[in-house]
Parts: structure tokens; sequence; C-alpha cells
């Protein structure tokens, strides 16, 4: 490993530091903290609705395995449920299978939650 990065294949190294302390154009810090609202906002309710759907399919068949969903591309495509973006064609069936599993327990948990979905361009 080049003893100048900062990541392995195995391994990313995360820096902490207050807004002010990045770089940001002072013009720019209004932009910056409504991003960091809104992905911390969708992060909390990607936890929460993926809860919400393991519950649901836990309630309805006690014995389902859901050892299938506990994984990065499920949680991302959870993630990706609860913002207003432009979808392109899932191409990988596990994707496609993720999104219609995922959609049929969506609208309930908007409607029970009032969450607002965020436009992202």
């Amino acid at each position: 490993m080049d003893e100048a990065s900062l990541s392995t294949k195995d391994r990313i190294i995360t820096v902490k530091s207050s807004i002010t302390g990045i770089g940001w154009k002072q013009s720019s810090l209004t932009t910056l903290h409504n991003f960091v609202r809104v992905v911390h906002t969708t992060t909390k309710h990607a936890y929460y609705f993926s809860k919400y759907i393991f519950l649901n399919e836990l309630q309805a068949d006690p014995q389902c395995d859901l050892k299938e969903y506990i994984n990065k591309e499920f949680f991302a495509e959870v993630w990706l449920s609860l913002v207003d973006y432009t979808k392109g064609n899932a191409r990988a069936e596990k994707a496609i299978k993720y999104r219609n599993y995922i959609s049929r327990y969506l609208p309930s948990y908007l409607n029970i939650t009032n969450y607002q979905r965020f436009r992202l361009k």
C-alpha cells in the first residue's frame, strides 16, 4: 500500500471535522447544511423503514427467511426509495427484486410516518 493512500480494499479511514473546518466557501455553507440534513434524515428513515419491512414480514410469516435482504444492495435500495430522483432501469435481477419487495411497503410507511421524500438532482 502506498503510504499516501487513505484506504485499502478492506478499510476506509474517516476524518471528522466541523463544516467550517473543511474549507467550504461561506456562500456554500447553507447548501451544505441542507444537504447534510437531507442525508441524515433519509438515512434515519432508511433504518426505520427497513425495520418496518422486516417486522411486517415476520408478523405475516414468523418463519420467513430475511437473510437474503440483509446486505448492502438491499439497504441501498431502501435508502433510494426514500428520495425522489430519476430512477434508471434496474438491470440486475436482485435490484428489481428488491425494488418490488420494498414497493409493497413504501406507501404505508410514507402514510404512517408522514415522511416527505426529498428531491435529489
